[in-house]
């Protein structure tokens, strides 16, 4: 419960800097809404990609953290677009990440049960993926 309360309060002062990042690039406000949900592509033992698709440009932010505790991290891309592709690099190999997908009005898509992706083994290990 501590661990989902601190990703909540990390989660929510990064979409604040997010809105803060908005008022120093004028541009109009428009409520950006998921089209296509984030999905993976690309995983690597260090990093992975995160896609989705808005209905309108819109800045992206990608948050994550281990899943076994640690510091959260923003990944963005503060050009507008509809198609977003972020890429989350010096990632822990075989390792399970939590992350939530931001514009720079809210999250898009919170942190959930099921919003996480494990990086892959290195070469040559044992691990299970």
């Amino acid at each position: 419960m501590k661990d989902h309360l601190l990703d909540i309060l990390s989660l929510a002062i990064t979409a604040a800097c997010a809105f803060l990042f908005l008022f120093a690039t004028p541009q109009p406000l428009v409520a950006a809404e998921l089209v296509r949900a984030p999905y993976l592509q690309n995983a690597t033992p260090n990093s992975m990609t995160v896609r989705w698709m808005t209905d309108v440009p819109a800045q992206s932010f990608v948050w994550y953290r281990p899943e076994a505790g640690g510091s959260a991290v923003t990944v963005s891309s503060t050009t507008p677009k509809i198609h977003h592709e972020i890429e989350i690099t010096g990632l822990t190999p075989a390792t399970t990440y939590r992350y939530a997908v931001i514009d720079e009005n809210g999250i898009l898509a919170p942190p959930d049960e099921n919003r996480f992706f494990r990086t892959s083994p290195l070469p040559g290990t044992r691990d299970p993926i």
